[in-house]
C-alpha cells in the first residue's frame, strides 16, 4: 500500500517474475514493464498462478506509459533538486526549459509525443518561486512570461504570488528547504529497472523533523505550544492532525516511522488528504480571499 511507483515495479519483477524464472530455470532478460507483460503473455503456466498477476502487470504497464508520456521522471528530477539543494542558475534554466518544451494547452488524449503538462509546469514554477523567494537573482518574471506563452490563465499565474502569501518566509516559522549547494553530493537512488526508475527519493516531508524532535523532547515550544508540564516527558503515542490537509507522502512517512520505532506510535489525521492538484486549488482559494 505504501510503496512508491519505482518500488512497486521492482516488487512485481522480483517477487513474481524472478521467482518464476528461478523455478523454471528460465534465463529470459527482463528489464522493463513491457518485458514483464510479454513474459506473462508467453508463459501460460505463470498466468495460471492467478489472474491477479496479469491485472497487476497490466496496471503497472499503463502507469509506466503515463509516467513516460507526461515525462514525470524528468519533472521529479527537477523537483527533487530544487527541494534538496541550492543551485539557482542551473535550476532556473531547468525550470524554464521544462516549461518552454512543455504542452501549450490543457491535457490532450490525442497527443502522441511525450510532453510536460500544464500542472507539472505550474508545480515547477511554484517550487522555484518558493525556494528562491528573495534571492538576488530571482527571475520569477521570466517564468511568469513563459507560463503566459504556454496558455496558462491569469488566475493560475497569479499563484506565483499566492504561494508566497500562503507559504513564504513571512508565513512559516521553519525552513522547508535543504541548504546544501553541491548537487553532485546528492545520492540519486537508481534501482536498475527500466521504465520504473526510483530516482530521487531523497526528499523527506518536514513532518519527519517534527516527529524526531517530539520523541527527542526537543520540539520548540515557541512554535508548538504545550499544555501542562512537559519537561523530560517521554512520549509513546502521538496524534498529528494537519488542519488544511495531510499528504500521501506524509502518510507513507508515518507508516515507515512506526515500523522503525516499535516502542512508539504515531497516528496521522487531517481535514483532507491532498495531492498536488488539490493543494494548488486550496492555495488558489486562499489567495482569492486574501487579495
Amino acid at each position: 500500500m505504501y510503496l512508491n511507483f519505482g518500488d512497486l515495479g521492482l516488487k512485481v519483477k522480483e517477487e513474481l517474475v524472478d521467482d518464476y524464472t528461478t523455478k523454471t530455470a528460465n534465463n529470459q532478460k527482463i528489464e522493463s514493464m513491457d518485458d514483464i507483460k510479454r513474459f506473462v503473455e508467453q508463459y501460460s503456466d505463470y498466468k495460471r498462478l492467478g489472474g491477479h498477476v496479469t491485472r497487476h502487470v497490466t496496471l503497472m504497464s499503463e502507469l509506466s506509459r503515463l509516467v513516460s508520456k507526461k515525462q514525470l521522471l524528468e519533472v521529479s528530477e527537477i523537483e527533487q533538486n530544487i527541494a534538496n539543494s541550492s543551485d539557482h542558475s542551473n535550476q532556473l534554466q531547468w525550470v524554464k526549459n521544462a516549461i518552454s518544451l512543455g504542452a501549450s494547452g490543457p491535457p490532450d488524449p490525442s497527443r502522441k509525443q511525450p510532453c510536460i503538462e500544464h500542472l507539472e509546469q505550474l508545480k515547477l514554477a511554484l517550487l522555484y518561486a518558493l525556494r528562491y523567494e528573495g534571492h538576488s537573482s530571482n527571475d520569477v518574471s521570466s517564468i511568469r512570461s513563459l507560463l503566459e506563452q504556454k496558455g496558462h490563465s491569469k488566475e493560475t499565474i497569479s499563484l506565483l504570488d499566492g504561494i508566497i502569501r500562503y507559504a513564504g518566509k513571512q508565513s512559516r516559522s521553519a525552513e522547508l528547504f535543504a541548504k546544501t549547494s553541491i548537487i553532485s553530493t546528492i545520492t540519486n537512488i537508481r534501482k536498475g529497472f527500466a521504465g520504473v526508475e526510483n530516482i530521487y527519493t531523497q526528499h523527506k516531508p518536514f513532518l519527519k523533523t517534527v516527529l524526531e524532535q517530539i520523541f527527542a523532547n526537543k520540539l520548540k515550544e515557541s512554535e508548538y505550544p504545550w499544555a501542562g508540564n512537559t519537561s523530560n516527558q517521554e512520549f509513546q503515542d502521538v496524534i498529528v492532525f494537519v488542519v488544511g490537509g495531510a499528504t500521501f507522502e506524509e502518510s507513507c512517512l508515518v507508516h515507515e516511522f512506526n515500523k522503525q520505532n516499535v516502542r512508539t506510535r504515531v497516528l496521522l489525521g487531517g481535514t483532507k488528504i491532498h495531492n498536488s492538484a488539490s493543494f494548488i486549488e486550496d492555495v488558489l482559494d486562499f489567495y482569492r480571499l486574501a487579495r
